[in-house]
Order: C-alpha cells, then sequence, then structure tokens
C-alpha cells in the first residue's frame, strides 16, 4: 500500500500518479506564500540507468545572463534530479521563474521505461515518462544554487 501525505491541490495528482508509473511522492511541503514558494512535493522517480543531453536551447544573449554559460554535465543533470522537488503544473508554470536557456536529454530507467526531460537554468523543468500510463512531473528545485543554475551559489 502507498501513503501519501500530500495536503492541498496536487494530492489526487500524486495518489494517480504514484499508482500509474510507480512513482511515489512521500510528503509535501505547504506554499510559502511570504518567499513566494509553491506547495512543494518530494518524488521518488525511478532509478535511472542513464541520461543523454540531446540539446541546449535558449537565445545567446538576452535580459537575462548568456545562455552559453548554462551547459549542465550529465552528474549536474542527476544531481538536479536527485533534489528537484515536485509542483503542480499551475505553479510550475505561473509561479516559478522562466528563463529562455534549457537544456534536454533522454533518460532510461533501470526498469525498462524510457522518458524525456528537459532542465531550465532557473532550476525548473520536466520529465516524462513513457508507459501504459505516462506520467508528466513539474519539478523545482529550490536547493540547486551551485553552479550551473542561475538560483545563486
Amino acid at each position: 500500500m502507498v501513503k501519501i501525505h500530500a495536503p492541498g491541490i496536487i494530492r489526487s495528482m500524486l495518489a494517480a500518479s504514484c499508482l500509474a508509473a510507480s512513482v511515489c511522492h512521500a510528503s509535501c511541503i505547504p506554499a510559502d506564500d511570504e518567499n513566494f514558494e509553491p506547495e512543494m512535493c518530494d518524488v521518488m522517480l525511478p532509478p535511472m540507468a542513464h541520461i543523454d543531453i540531446t540539446d541546449h536551447h535558449g537565445d545567446r544573449v538576452e535580459r537575462e545572463p548568456d545562455c552559453n554559460s548554462f551547459r549542465p554535465s550529465i552528474p549536474e543533470i542527476y544531481r538536479f534530479f536527485s533534489r528537484a522537488k515536485s509542483v503542480s503544473q499551475q505553479a510550475w508554470s505561473h509561479e516559478l521563474t522562466w528563463v529562455s536557456c534549457y537544456v534536454s536529454g533522454t533518460v532510461v530507467f533501470k526498469d525498462g521505461r524510457k522518458g524525456s526531460w528537459h532542465v531550465r537554468a532557473s532550476a525548473i523543468g520536466t520529465i516524462d515518462i513513457e508507459g501504459p500510463a505516462p506520467v508528466t512531473f513539474h519539478l523545482y528545485c529550490p536547493d540547486c544554487r551551485f553552479h550551473p543554475f542561475w538560483l545563486g551559489e
């Protein structure tokens, strides 16, 4: 039996995705309006066997720092996924900082499933897990205050 402790708007989404994709959320942190943080839930993605970076995206130079400075390595992408929290699509789309600079790629999980992902320089991203019940997770990593992310070190 899977226990989910997730108050608020994303509880039913978490239960459905946990059962359908063998991906579970352990607990959630309520929204922190004072610090402009959305509700965030721990996510336990299936163990990853392999990650590839397939492309870098974004304007070369724009109002934000130069996108050429966002070139994460494979270990930094693994680190992002190990620290990221799940957020609602609404929070991901409307409450978190977006920048045009991002990398994208593919992932193979140890159970044989495949997926695709993208991670932005502002430490947000998504991971799509294929399967009979495909699922997309919207992710935010407030603990990714390390190079190459732009949250500050």
